[in-house]
């Protein structure tokens, strides 16, 4: 794991010294001085007790103490930031790469209608989602794929799934992508409860073209495990009580779910060394808003393979085999399979490769490989499927 020279570390220690220089301007202009406030009663008519050098010397010491915590505080949230920074590019240009390999397979100009940054919720800037759809259409309702974004949570946009969306509504669909506000701007479970005013805004005013009936929840990666956390709540209430979300939404709210490359079992990345350790450790701290972030007991409700209950909706997972997240992935199916759940996954043996290399973490979105082709085919397949018999399990 990286020290703290590092160059997330570096961004952060240098921002300390201003704001530690505020810090003494202030206190040298008496604001966090209670030898000031001491004086201010004394010549109020009020000394002695308060005026005392013993009281005088615990007050300059709580007042010191408190600037330092403060100043730590203030350290840590700026190392996370920075450290959240330095991810969240490296996950970027990961996105960028993926939405150019995805260019070739986008349909022709005009098949897809697309309207952008409608609103999900009031007052809330993040909550904002794009919708496409086939065009020709008119405001017939679809099935409909609501596809939460990844990137660890602290990165990705709805902008970045803009040409996968496209693909999806060209097979007929209407497409929703709805956005939530990143880490470390606001900790868990902000996040799950945007998504799940998502869905309860999708079926009270479902906007032309969204048929409420046939919601499918769609997410990879960190969208992944948001889309089966919002699963999770509207079937399990007391689960959402235990996270604290609120939902009041009927158990049949989600028609179905598609689940790629998520993170289900987060005991398998926790002990990470190296490069994977520091990144997983940046994600888990911004992310839960706490350096002890594996201590904290909200970081359990993240790992759904403990957490699987009868009448989840219908569900296909896929995950690469090269993808350390898939042994997670397993386990989950045969979970939710145990627990009544019909679920259909995409797994592969350990030594299948493409292009010389294992499937890796996302391979769904690389439509080169002939392994995407099929998981994209597979989940058009399960949501036409499942849109023709919503009332089987």
């Amino acid at each position: 794991m990286p020290s703290d020279t590092s160059p997330a570390a570096a961004v952060s220690s240098a921002r300390r010294p201003g704001r530690a220089r505020r810090l003494e301007r202030l206190s040298r202009a008496g604001r966090f001085s209670t030898a000031g406030r001491s004086s201010q009663l004394s010549r109020a008519g009020r000394p002695g007790r308060l005026d005392r050098p013993g009281v005088r010397a615990l007050g300059w010491s709580a007042g010191i103490l408190g600037a330092a915590a403060a100043v730590t505080a203030l350290a840590l949230t700026q190392r996370v930031r920075a450290r959240a920074l330095v991810v969240r590019a490296a996950f970027d240009r990961g996105s960028r790469a993926t939405t150019t390999a995805l260019l070739p397979f986008a349909p022709a100009p005009g098949a897809v209608t697309i309207q952008a940054s409608l609103r999900y919720r009031p007052d809330d800037p993040d909550a904002l989602f794009d919708l496409y759809a086939p065009a020709g259409r008119g405001d017939e309702p679809l099935p409909t794929v609501v596809w939460v974004h990844g990137g660890g949570w602290l990165s990705g946009a709805r902008a970045g799934l803009a040409t996968w969306a496209q693909i999806l509504a060209d097979r007929g669909f209407t497409v929703v992508v709805p956005g939530y506000t990143l880490a470390p701007a606001a900790p868990y479970p902000q996040q799950l409860q945007q998504v799940l005013d998502a869905l309860t805004h999708l079926r009270a005013s479902p906007p032309p073209g969204v048929d409420p009936a046939r919601l499918f929840f769609a997410g990879d990666s960190a969208g992944a495990s948001l889309v089966a956390q919002v699963a999770t709540v509207v079937t399990h209430p007391a689960y959402g009580e235990t996270v604290g979300v609120s939902c009041d939404l009927p158990p049949d709210a989600v028609a179905g779910l598609l689940l790629c490359c998520g993170p289900y079992d987060l005991s398998l990345i926790s002990g990470a060394r190296g490069l994977l350790g520091w990144a997983s450790t940046t994600i888990g701290w911004a992310y839960l808003g706490t350096r002890a972030f594996a201590a904290d007991p909200r970081s359990a409700t993240l790992s759904l393979v403990d957490h699987v209950y009868p009448g989840f909706p219908p569900t296909y997972l896929t995950g690469g085999n090269g993808d350390p997240l898939t042994r997670g992935a397993r386990v989950y199916a045969e979970r939710l399979a145990a627990a009544g759940t019909h679920v259909e996954t995409l797994f592969f043996d350990e030594d299948y490769t493409e292009r010389g290399e294992p499937l890796g973490h996302e391979y769904q979105f690389d439509l080169r490989l002939a392994a995407a082709r099929r998981a994209l085919d597979e989940m058009v397949s399960f949501v036409t499927r499942r849109s023709a018999e919503p009332a089987q399990g």
